[in-house]
């Protein structure tokens, strides 16, 4: 299928998708995160689209689409399986494969909460229903200060990996109290 992009070269290292194209879903998108902007909290949801579709040299294989309130990501991560060439002069983008020619998403794991940075921890913006999150009794509000014993500030990015399944310990004040809470993620978008 012929789907207009717009290289993103940023955290999502994703594919903005055109606003007017029909996606046509294997899944329904679903909230998977929590985006905090400037002047407002954004709820990201993501979702998998049905077949295959070429990019350059590349196929992709049902590949996951991360919606925001003004974006429509296609396959985040993709630019890793890319070599690209900047011709700036001509406005073009020449695009390589990297390796394989043939790229299949990874499930999207995750604990179902958003979060924003505080200067003692991280502030639980929102707790999407039906989640590990919400399971374990996390609250919007809460303020996470450690997972898996570390003070979230030291944690890098690459340490919560959407593809990761290993249970995390969240160390949460509440109302002046301090504990701790066991978390599995889970697949919110398969």
């Amino acid at each position: 299928a012929a789907v207009p992009v717009l290289v993103d070269s940023g955290s999502t290292s994703g594919l903005k998708l055109h606003e007017d194209d029909p996606l046509l879903w294997l899944f329904e998108p679903t909230m998977v995160h929590v985006s905090v902007r400037f002047a407002h909290v954004e709820l990201n949801y993501a979702g998998r689209l049905q077949n295959q579709y070429a990019l350059g040299p590349l196929t992709l294989v049902e590949p996951i689409v991360a919606l925001g309130d003004s974006t429509r990501l296609l396959g985040a991560q993709l630019l890793e399986h890319l070599i690209l060439t900047f011709d700036q002069k001509n406005h073009r983008i020449r695009m390589r494969a990297a390796d394989e020619k043939r790229i299949e998403s990874e499930p999207y794991h995750s604990l179902g909460l958003g979060l924003r940075p505080r200067k003692t921890g991280m502030e639980v913006t929102g707790v999407f229903k039906n989640t590990p999150a919400a399971k374990a009794g996390i609250v919007k509000g809460d303020l996470v200060t450690h997972i898996d014993e570390q003070f979230v500030h030291d944690r890098g990015c690459d340490d919560m990996e959407r593809t990761r399944l290993e249970e995390r310990s969240l160390t949460i004040e509440r109302d002046g109290e301090t504990f701790r809470v066991e978390v599995q993620p889970a697949v919110l978008v398969p």
